[in-house]
């Protein structure tokens, strides 16, 4: 059968909300394994159809969302379009959430006038509209990047259908303007909720601090810091974290670390977000060895490295041909189970075998085909992995890309 049948199929299985071609219908836990596993679109949508009779909203929506990513990695944006299409046959479909989780995938997928269209349908499919799933409208312009939509329609549909914004809304936009480069758009939107009552929370000010730190405007950063102060927002971890991410970028370490003490003083926790600023602040500025005692020392201070720690630090010492300690790096990474990333692992590889240390560099490929699924790297590097087990001798294992 043509793979263009099968796609037809699996297109028509999902109208009728039938089981898929494995016969079953599946758990959503069972799905969402299947689809970690698998890129090939058709099984991506036999999967998915698998779990069309079950009526779990939440568990619906985890699949959902896999399924779609999938799609989107394929460029199969039709289908994508008709198992959303088909998702406002289903029963729940007169359930708001349902209809707002199909939206916020329409954004996912980047297909922003889809998402608008089913929020103008909802009538039509009787389902109440409220603010909730107008804010899920915002979102899905906001992922879809359609900043310009955005402030359209948050102008619009409140009057139209008689819907009040929310503070959420309101975050959005803020949301929406500082990432399309606008932070004073952001600033008087903020002065319009205040105006209006609705209450400015941490995210609104952490939005703007964030925004204007982007701008490089520090001086209009620091405004909104204290205007937040005043208000009685009690500043979190996300409002320093801005702060922390523009002095790594444009300051130096003896800032970072002074901040990241204050927020130990004001009994503010830091996360990983805040320690991996530290670390890219002190490898900016050439100094290893006190990047790698924060490296050390996040487990013991209850913060973990996460991938991202990995990355910065691996990149770093490959960079600076430093492949023993890369390697060890390397190795936490892996058996924490963090995936790392391809191009930094290839490279470490290659000074390993450069500085006559094969055996570790085939040690370090078994290891990662050990420990995690053969679809672990995407698909457009699957194949120069395969390379590099083929150069050491080690058994090829297929398998489709995974998302990262």
């Amino acid at each position: 059968m043509s793979s263009l049948c099968l796609r037809r199929r699996a297109l028509l299985q999902a109208q009728s909300f039938c089981t898929s071609a494995i016969g079953e219908t599946l758990t959503f836990s069972a799905a969402r394994r299947k689809l970690r596993c698998t890129s090939e679109p058709s099984e991506v949508i036999n999967i998915f159809n698998a779990v069309q009779k079950l009526n779990g909203i939440a568990g619906a929506r985890s699949v959902r969302d896999l399924a779609v990513r999938r799609l989107v990695k394929a460029q199969r944006f039709s289908d994508i379009e008709t198992l959303l299409e088909n998702q406002k046959k289903h029963p729940n479909a007169k359930v708001e959430k349902f209809l707002s989780d199909v939206i916020l995938a329409y954004g996912r997928a980047k297909m922003p006038d889809q998402a608008i269209k089913t929020f103008y349908q909802m009538d039509e499919l009787g389902c109440p509209r409220t603010v909730g799933s107008f804010n899920a409208l915002l979102t899905a312009l906001k992922d879809a990047e359609k900043f310009d939509r955005i402030i359209e329609l948050f102008d619009e549909i409140p009057s139209k259908f008689g819907i009040t914004s929310s503070s959420v809304s309101y975050s959005i936009v803020l949301k929406s303007l500082c990432d399309s480069g606008s932070p004073d758009k952001a600033y008087e939107k903020l002065k319009e909720m205040k105006e209006k009552g609705i209450k400015v929370t941490n995210i609104s000010y952490t939005t703007l601090i964030d925004g204007f730190y982007k701008k490089k405007k520090p001086e209009e950063a620091e405004k909104i810091w204290d205007e937040m102060v005043k208000n009685g927002c009690s500043l979190d971890t996300p409002a320093y974290n801005a702060k922390l991410i523009y002095i790594a970028n444009h300051g130096k370490p003896e800032e970072a670390l002074k901040l990241l003490e204050e927020m130990g003083a004001s009994n503010v926790k830091p996360d990983a977000l805040s320690y991996n600023f530290l670390l890219m602040c002190y490898l900016k500025n050439g100094k290893k060895e006190e990047a790698k005692k924060v490296y050390e020392e996040m487990g013991r201070k209850g913060c973990y490295p996460d991938q991202v720690t990995y990355r910065i630090f691996m990149r770093y010492l490959v960079q600076k041909n430093d492949y023993d300690l890369g390697l060890e790096v390397c190795k936490k990474c892996v058996r924490r189970r963090k995936v790392p990333n391809f191009q930094i692992v290839s490279n470490l590889i290659t000074g390993l075998v450069k500085n006559l240390k094969e055996e570790e560099a085939k040690q370090l490929i078994k290891m990662i085909n050990d420990i995690f699924p053969p679809n672990v790297f995407p698909s457009n590097v699957l194949p120069d992995w395969r390379k590099l087990e083929a150069q050491f001798g080690l058994n090829k294992k297929e398998g489709s890309s995974s998302d990262e």
